[in-house]
């Protein structure tokens, strides 16, 4: 039997970050909850076929910083930045998707394969 894949879910919006678990549990995701980009650097242990779904903008910083502190440790795993106020920013890069608020379970599961994909 195959381990779940994990989804760090980061997103200060309480209500939004817990019904997006609540959501991939439900999907048979392991999910790890994140209030801020801090916490999730300061404490989360990425392993090999990790997604991250960060919103784009957060209180202590934007996902794209926290996505690139976190490239400075290594590789990226796989990413999809969300965003309730932003189109997709030109400088994204390195089969990073976006994903645009608010998004249906459909829509959610094609951008975490997507980018799953995209680190294979």
């Amino acid at each position: 039997m195959t381990e779940p894949c994990r989804v760090h879910v980061i997103d200060d919006d309480g209500p939004v970050r817990e019904s997006t678990a609540c959501l991939l549990q439900a999907m048979d995701f392991d999910v790890r909850e994140w209030k801020s980009a801090t916490a999730f650097l300061a404490e989360a242990t990425l392993k090999q076929g990790d997604v991250v779904l960060v919103d784009y903008r957060l209180d202590d910083m934007t996902g794209l910083e926290m996505l690139d502190r976190l490239a400075g440790r290594g590789p990226l795993p796989a990413v999809v930045l969300m965003s309730g106020h932003y189109t997709a920013p030109a400088e994204m890069t390195n089969g990073v998707q976006f994903l645009a608020k608010p998004f249906d379970l459909d829509v959610l599961l094609g951008a975490i394969a997507a980018a799953r994909r995209g680190r294979d």
